[in-house]
């Protein structure tokens, strides 16, 4: 296993500046898009590695739950041990609740207020996966409202009751709509105004866990980075 990368001081600070939420047993945070969550092949400072330089405090951090290096928006890490245990027993439970918006292609149809299909993991490569939509696959099911709809696309909510690998952006592009800037999961017809976005419009907007030391429900929302709203406002 590679030895992780040195957190330089501008890392650092960014990180500190991300944090949406701290207390003694957890972090959540404002995970970058373009950020993978873990070091692996080719990176040897993912965002977890990074976290866990920034203090003495955070130096046992884990990763409740991942997203995608694309995805942007909240992330739950776990400073402890007991904590870890909690927000992993109550992902099993699928108490925790996420919500996402995603821009995706074309007008979602309004009939379409949640998918169901089961998704299978395939090999891609030697160190990538695909997912697809297959009866041997594992359920899963998200649900889906259309916020607000464009000439060329509509910004959906989507909130998945199940947490299988990539599931937003199969179930959009089975529907039809694809995630705009999406390269693995791609749309059939691109509008011409849609083709110069690249990176992946997906973002976990909020998250809902039980804090169990305090006894109460915490919601964490992680608003619309600069550049996903400049796209909105261009359509």
């Amino acid at each position: 296993m590679q030895e992780p990368g040195e957190l330089s001081a501008s890392l650092r600070s960014r990180l500190l500046n991300l944090v949406l939420l701290e207390t003694d047993d957890y972090l959540v945070i404002d995970k970058p898009s373009g950020m993978a969550v873990h070091g692996g092949t080719g990176i040897r400072l993912g965002l977890i590695e990074a976290v866990r330089q920034v203090s003495t405090d955070w130096a046992q951090a884990e990763l409740a739950h991942r997203l995608d290096r694309e995805t942007s928006g909240c992330l739950l890490i776990a400073k402890n041990a007991s904590f870890l245990k909690s927000a992993q027993d109550q992902f099993r439970a699928k108490t925790v609740e996420k919500d996402y918006l995603a821009l995706v292609h074309g007008s979602w149809p309004s009939g379409v207020s949640k998918v169901e299909a089961p998704l299978l993991k395939d090999a891609l490569g030697e160190n990538e996966r695909i997912v697809r939509v297959s009866d041997e696959g594992k359920p899963a099911l998200t649900r889906f409202t259309a916020e607000q709809r464009f000439a060329e696309a509509t910004l959906v909510r989507a909130a998945p009751e199940t947490g299988r690998t990539h599931q937003i952006r199969v179930h959009c592009q089975f529907v039809g709509h694809a995630i705009v800037g999406d390269d693995k999961y791609t749309a059939r017809e691109i509008a011409p105004a849609l083709k110069r976005i690249t990176s992946l419009c997906l973002h976990a907007e909020k998250l809902s866990f039980d804090d169990l030391k305090l006894g109460k429900r915490i919601e964490v929302v992680a608003p619309l980075d600069q550049q996903f709203l400049r796209l909105l406002e261009a359509l």
